[in-house]
């Protein structure tokens, strides 16, 4: 399983960077004591580093690195830091104050970038200890009898042709000579060659002697200085030349890796001994300074603050705390017999100055210690975060180090890579907390893949899925597992359903309800209360059905031929949480409709309807041939146009013996042209005929009967009621009630009123509009007043746009001459008046057509004196409207 894993992780490297390669960020810094040079990302790549010397490259091989004075760190992020001391091998060195530094670093697979920082340092203390995890290195001012005898160039390590013999340093004196001190103060001597090939380094610069050592050699010893274990070389270099002889002592003291180290639960505590003895003769130190930082960076105060390092010196140590995850450091993984593992790795810093009275002279000492806790088991938790109304399972797993990648997702029968997983609907999503830098994963998996099992248990749905995650540790390509039960429990869903008919006038939907919870749509309109009403709702609690008439607003007309009119009803069930689509039904019918009219007496009625190629079509703009005739009434979804055979424009034509009327209903010319113009639409014609037969001929046969009794007049008493109300729409099935009023609308609304007999009487009784009026007060003789109906006529030159809307027969009007109904519009007039409150009046005149009749019940408009009534003149008015 094993090897399988990292084969596949092979392959998913190798897919990775054929498709992306990251950007190199490259940052050079001066930490005083050394070049800083970050170069990152890297993991997963081969970085080879050369210095360049004498316009050539010399390879930094492990052991020459620490010979001349280069280590290396990779961090979390897979960026590799390399420090490189100020008096390595390869510096361009000005008087020991000014030094340069030139790399190339080639990238696997192809990229190559150079490198160049110069840094200053003049604050050299006498001698200069610096311990590094690789080498160990001292330098020391060199003190000679006589100057003149030495050059002031580079003495072991000068430039010459063969770079690698000038980082090691080709002695000019053969009689140079390097002891090396035993702890038991035993000499052992060693030419200056010797010493190189043992991995030592040795260069004399401008006014300074360094010595630099591997961490562990034949020649270094151990020891316990305040019981903390330490490494130490001693040694005294001894330049002959004839009659003039020359010694130098060179000693570094450097911890042991893990030495003085002490760990707790929460955090990490190194201790360092306050005396490094063998550094010292038997004077007093005096303790300059002391600095802590991290990664070779000293820290000021305030930084050590931020990042809860601490740092306290007592008789016998230095002691520094750090907390365990924080800043600073990262966490690594590992892993060990499967098992996902955890240790904490930090580089602090560790810098001190004494003094001591014996020699009077100052010591830097600098130490970067790399730290790693033990290994902490803590096993990543799966925690499954699955909504039940959601389609997903969510699963969440960690916490992990940041160099861990997820590999593949496996179930009982396949191994899935995540390029496939993402390719079957998997979301894969990586959250790092902003703290610790640790992450996690959350995988979303949808229940309806192949990996997820479906069962019924006990009136729910039972969705379950056994998964296997596969995780890579990089760049060391450590496989791991995590498996993840994961498990929904749904109750029974039944989603609802719509289904219709149809019958001559009407579209009847039937609803099932299911069990998951909608909101109706009825075209655009939301099913609400008050429409409901007025489509005949009924709700049985497992299904619901409701009527819509072929007129109602949201009724699409798709194609109208000479007798059918093709129409459609959509209703949508919608989802209230997300408003997500449930069910989509639309119900198309064909309705036998005359739209059409011709009557005897000459008078042509026509309805027209917007169609659903049209949307944009605006019926109330439509007109006959003759543009000034327009419809008598329009909604937004039809127009009705009724005229008299003999005008607007209608043109007559005889075709034997039958008599043939025509016309259009279409848009006028100037709003014609612009929509050919703006090409938005196709044009709407609608053709008009009526034929009229010329030769008909009815015969009629009567006779007289005497009256066997005179007509006689009686009196009684009585009451009759007239009721003004204003409709919601021009449907006039819902109405507002007394408590509805004030009402406020917009002066882009129609109103729609309806005036009624109560109780409807017998016979051919009609009802007539005399006279309707609006005024500012509820008083109906107050001023200003403005008449829209006079004598039964519309009041053309009134700002009021009046249109009287024809009352036919239906379920609900039995009686249609006692009813009339009219829409009011106010746009230009509250244009002209402004925000207002209005009160609508009406006087009606209740007739008797069997008596002679003139002006309003004679259905004339007249100033003369009105003919008989049945009833004296009545008053209604509504309740006060605010127009804004």
């Amino acid at each position: 399983m094993g090897l399988l894993l990292q084969l596949c992780w092979l392959l998913f490297l190798a897919t990775v960077r054929a498709q992306t390669k990251p950007s190199i960020n490259i940052h050079t810094e001066c930490l005083g004591h050394s070049f800083g040079i970050d170069v990152g990302p890297v993991a997963g790549r081969r970085v080879e580093v050369a210095a360049v010397q004498n316009d050539s490259l010399v390879t930094l091989t492990r052991s020459l690195a620490s010979q001349c004075g280069f280590s290396s760190s990779t961090d979390a992020s897979g960026t590799l830091r390399i420090y490189a001391s100020l008096l390595n091998c390869f510096s361009e060195n000005q008087d020991d104050q000014r030094f340069s530094l030139e790399l190339v670093l080639r990238i696997s697979p192809d990229e190559v970038y150079t490198v160049t920082e110069t840094c200053e340092y003049a604050d050299w203390a006498p001698r200069e200890v610096l311990c590094q995890k690789d080498y160990m290195e001292v330098s020391v001012q060199r003190v000679l009898p006589d100057d003149q005898l030495l050059p002031k160039s580079s003495f072991y390590g000068a430039k010459s042709a063969d770079p690698r013999r000038a980082a090691q340093g080709e002695p000019s004196f053969p009689s140079t000579t390097v002891w090396f001190l035993s702890q038991s103060d035993k000499q052992q001597s060693m030419d200056v060659s010797t010493a190189l090939s043992k991995g030592y380094g040795l260069i004399l610069t401008h006014s300074r002697l360094v010595l630099r050592s591997p961490v562990s050699t034949a020649e270094t010893y151990s020891i316990q200085v305040a019981e903390v274990p330490m490494t130490v070389l001693r040694t005294s270099i001894l330049f002959g030349r004839k009659w003039l002889s020359s010694q130098i002592h060179a000693a570094a003291v450097c911890p042991l890796l893990a030495a003085g180290i002490s760990f707790t639960d929460t955090s990490i505590r190194w201790f360092l001994p306050k005396r490094i003895t063998p550094l010292l003769s038997s004077g007093q130190l005096t303790l300059l300074d002391v600095g802590l930082g991290v990664d070779g960076r000293k820290l000021d105060a305030a930084e050590l603050e931020v990042l809860r390092y601490s740092l306290t010196v007592d008789d016998t140590y230095i002691v520094v705390v750090i907390p365990i995850g924080a800043r600073g450091g990262f966490y690594k993984s590992v892993v060990q017999d499967g098992r996902y593992m955890t240790t904490y790795r930090v580089e602090p810093f560790l810098e001190m100055l004494w003094n001591e009275d014996s020699s009077n002279e100052d010591t830097r000492y600098r130490v970067l210690f790399p730290i790693s806790t033990p290994h902490i088991y803590r096993p990543p938790q799966v925690t499954q975060n699955t909504e039940p109304i959601e389609d997903v399972f969510k699963v969440k797993i960690g916490p992990f180090a940041p160099d861990v990648v997820l590999l593949n997702i496996s179930c009982a029968s396949e191994t899935l890579t995540v390029r496939k997983a993402l390719s079957r609907g998997f979301r894969v999503r990586e959250g790092v907390d902003p703290e610790s830098k640790m992450k996690s994963f959350t995988i979303f998996v949808p229940r309806t893949d192949p990996a997820v099992q479906q069962t019924k248990d006990q009136g729910h749905t039972v969705f379950a899925a056994q998964l296997i995650f596969g995780f890579m540790v990089l760049p060391e390509l450590q496989p791991f597992a995590i498996s993840a039960a994961l498990e929904a429990r749904l109750p029974h869903t039944e989603t609802p359903s719509v289904t219709g008919e149809c019958d001559v006038h009407h579209f009847h939907v039937l609803v099932h309800s299911g069990t998951q919870d909608f909101q109706t749509l009825v075209g655009r309109s939301p099913l609400t209360l008050t429409l409901a009403q007025q489509y005949g709702f009924e709700d049985n609690g497992t299904h619901f059905t409701f009527s819509v008439p072929i007129l109602a607003p949201d009724v699409i007309y798709e194609t109208i031929e000479p007798s059918v009119v093709r129409a459609r009803l959509d209703v949508i069930l919608v989802s209230p949480e997300d408003n997500k689509h449930i069910t989509d039904f639309s119900l198309s019918c064909s309705f036998f409709s005359t739209l059409v009219e011709c009557f005897p007496n000459g008078t042509i009625t026509v309805l027209a309807l917007k169609l659903e190629a049209v949307p944009g079509l605006d019926p109330s703009q439509l007109t006959l041939a003759d543009s000034r005739c327009g419809p008598v009434f329009s909604t937004e979804q039809y127009a009705f146009f009724s005229f008299v055979a003999s005008s607007c424009g209608t043109s007559r034509k005889f075709v034997g013996n039958t008599m043939v009327y025509e016309n259009d209903v279409a848009l006028p010319d100037e709003h014609l042209a612009q929509r050919l113009a703006e090409n938005k639409e196709p044009e709407y014609q609608l053709k008009v005929k009526c034929l009229y037969d010329t030769n008909t001929t009815r015969r009629f046969s009567y006779h007289l009967r005497p009256s066997r009794n005179q007509p006689a007049a009686g009196t009684s008493m009585g009451q009759l009621q007239v009721q003004l109300r204003m409709a919601h729409d021009g449907l006039f099935g819902a109405f507002y009630t007394d408590g509805d009023f004030p009402l406020t609308v917009s002066q882009h609304e129609a109103l729609w009123f309806e005036v009624e007999l109560k109780p409807a009487l017998g016979g051919k009784i009609s009802l007539e509009l005399e006279k309707c009026w609006a005024t500012e007060d509820q008083e109906k003789n107050s001023t200003p007043r403005w008449s829209f109906i006079n004598n039964g006529c519309v009041v053309q030159d009134c700002p009021l746009q009046v249109h009287m809307i024809p009352v036919r027969q239906d379920i609900r009007v039995h009686h249609p001459s006692q009813l009339k109904r009219f829409t009011l519009r106010l746009g230009n007039f509250i244009q002209q008046q402004g925000s207002l409150q209005l009160f609508i009046h009406c006087d009606v005149i209740i007739c008797d057509p069997r008596n002679p009749m003139s002006g309003v019940c004679a259905g004339q408009c007249s100033e003369q004196p009105q003919g008989p009534r049945l009833a004296p003149e009545e008053h209604v008015s509504t309740g006060p409207i605010f127009v804004i």
